[in-house]
């Protein structure tokens, strides 16, 4: 077995080099590994076949693509945040992070657009902006029926439905069962009751293409129970249906899982260094007996091998085909987040929050929607200091329109102000005069550089 695995290693690391598997226009499938190495590993979902290894840092957990068809992950433990990784070229960047964020398990796009993130430890659910990734508020407080959320799954109707866990501090009574919340967060019913069909810690919560709700449950119950399975619920009722797919009782440890583009159930198999497993790595079940299929993606026990799948926890296949994002000046961001899209600028610094960044905003101290510069002076026209007539050049026409200014003939325009004494008087007139000649003029909008 291990001979197949180092064989395997190097084959996989032949790929990583020649970069010769093209993920684009393919269905991407992410999976979590939360052991060494803590990556976020990214496959051809039609085929298994392997395609990047991105560093996820401290123990990542739940993965899911975004509307943008990047992949999200929450890290657990030391950093607490959420990460965006473009798919077909390995960057990341950090997407979400807070205080309260606490041991992020599942997370998933809501029917708003927005990010919902499991906050394991605080228990909460957190919603972000799913744009921008600012935090928006909790949307499940921690004490409406709710303590150490797993699994987050939207349902038809825009509910939000919970998987609960007991890691024996629990202190609720609706541990190891799926809670159902409204459209805002509060709370309606337990929607699968606790230990319904061995129902234990479900990690993941999902609806199928049937309309039933699946959970999976891992911890020991005793008899049958006691192998991890996938559970299947009726997605109306929440009442336990049957144990739609099980693992044996000796290795495995179901955690993520998700139902693929040809209509079968992928499962992360966590198999914990025990040799009678169904198989470490992605498992494969039909999608409507529930049977086994086949070791979709073959991983290896607990880091005896670096370059494959050494604990998945969660996995997602991407909802469309993966498309590669242009980034036209080679700095990291693609063209569809970068605030200068043909300039380069990795850090993205943008000092006035106005959606321009430092390196190409014309008024970088100034937050405004306009970045034109008419007169192409590399001053932005709504930061052109003396222009009064507000026709984005500076000359003697401005002089004209200060002096009617002054006298209240005309409206005094914001950028009236030439040298910055926040005032529209004769002494502007004498600014614009020395600007037109070649001087510079400031105001607010455009202050003198600062003196160290």
């Amino acid at each position: 077995m291990t001979g197949r695995f180092l064989a395997l290693s190097a084959i996989l690391g032949l790929v990583r080099s020649a970069a010769a598997i093209e993920l684009e226009g393919s269905i991407g499938l992410a999976v979590s590994n939360f052991q060494s190495p803590s990556s976020v590993f990214i496959f051809n979902g039609e085929n298994a076949e392997f395609f990047n290894q991105v560093d996820a840092g401290s123990f990542p957990r739940g993965v899911t693509f975004g509307p943008d068809g990047r992949i999200y992950a929450a890290l657990n433990r030391s950093e607490d945040q959420i990460i965006r990784i473009d798919p077909i070229t390995g960057s990341t960047s950090v997407f979400a992070s807070r205080s309260g964020l606490s041991t992020p398990n599942d997370l998933t796009f809501g029917p708003d657009g927005n990010l919902y993130v499991a906050s394991f430890t605080a228990g909460e659910v957190l919603r972000f902006d799913g744009s921008t990734g600012e935090f928006i508020d909790v949307f499940v407080t921690a004490g409406n029926e709710l303590r150490e959320p797993f699994g987050l799954a939207f349902g038809a109707d825009g509910s939000l439905f919970v998987g609960t866990g007991n890691t024996g501090s629990c202190g609720s009574p609706f541990c190891n069962a799926v809670l159902r919340y409204d459209a805002s967060g509060s709370f309606l019913e337990v929607f699968v009751s606790p230990n319904a069909g061995g129902l234990v810690d479900p990690l993941e919560v999902e609806f199928g293409p049937d309309g039933s709700l699946y959970a999976c449950t891992n911890t020991p119950t005793g008899g049958v129970e006691s192998i991890p399975a996938i559970l299947r619920f009726d997605g109306t009722t929440g009442e336990f249906v049957d144990r739609f797919a099980e693992g044996n009782s000796l290795g495995d440890s179901f955690r993520g899982f998700d139902f693929g583009p040809d209509g079968n159930l992928y499962v992360a198999n966590n198999a914990r260094n025990i040799p009678e497993t169904t198989g470490e790595g992605i498992l494969r079940f039909d999608g409507i007996s529930g049977e086994f299929i086949d070791v979709f993606i073959e991983g290896s026990p607990w880091g005896q091998v670096p370059d494959l799948l050494t604990g998945a926890v969660y996995l997602e296949f991407s909802s469309v085909p993966i498309r590669q994002v242009a980034d036209s000046d080679l700095d990291g961001a693609t063209d569809d987040l970068d605030n200068c899209p043909s300039v380069a600028n990795g850090g993205q610094e943008n000092g006035d929050s106005d959606g321009f960044g430092d390196a190409c905003d014309a008024c970088p101290f100034y937050d405004s929607a306009i970045n034109s510069d008419f007169d192409d002076n590399g001053i932005g026209d709504e930061c052109e200091c003396g222009d009064q007539t507000r026709d984005s050049v500076v000359n003697v026409l401005d002089i004209t329109a200060i002096n009617l200014a002054i006298f209240g003939a005309v409206q005094v325009s914001p950028l009236c102000d030439a040298n910055n004494d926040q005032l529209c008087n004769v002494s502007d007139m004498v600014a614009v005069n020395i600007k037109i000649f070649g001087g510079q003029a400031y105001c607010s909008r455009y202050p003198p550089p600062s003196t160290p």
